[in-house]
């Protein structure tokens, strides 16, 4: 049984199979909600039930969606190995976030500008790639969700 759903709709369709196999790894309930100006991804964990969700905005294009999907999964990934410790965009995190994200990039679900982008921001990943001009304006030559739905 499928536990992306809704998110088959923005994410690249290579991607899917791992993408769900991940969430149901993780036991993570992803949800698709209205533009953040702030942020466009979020992963919350319920200390007292273990519950983790993510919010993803649905403004961003598939390829920002699937790399803000997958730096949202990466924490969820932490948490389930590691539970609270260590610091939210810590080493342990960039190295899950790297191996997460190069596993993904190996399905050829992006184009050339986006993989080489990829490549450099990836080596030591920032706690956003907003904070990466380059990688940042390579994305958004790929338009809106709404584009590109």
């Amino acid at each position: 049984m499928s536990r992306t759903g809704e998110l088959c709709d923005y994410l690249p369709p290579e991607c899917v199979p791992l993408i769900d196999k991940w969430i149901g790894d993780y036991g993570v309930e992803c949800l698709i909600v209205s533009t953040r100006k702030t942020k466009r991804g979020d992963c919350r964990h319920n200390r007292r039930t273990g519950q983790v969700i993510i919010t993803l905005n649905a403004d961003n294009n598939k390829y920002r969606f699937l790399l803000t999907l997958i730096h949202e999964l990466a924490h969820a990934r932490v948490f389930r190995e590691s539970g609270f410790a260590g610091k939210p965009h810590g080493t342990p995190w960039k190295n899950v976030l790297r191996q997460m994200v190069f596993e993904v990039k190996a399905l050829g679900v992006f184009p050339y500008d986006v993989e080489v982008a990829i490549e450099r921001h990836f080596r030591d990943p920032l706690y956003t790639d907003s904070a990466d001009y380059i990688l940042s304006n390579i994305l958004k030559q790929y338009g809106s969700a709404t584009d590109s739905l």
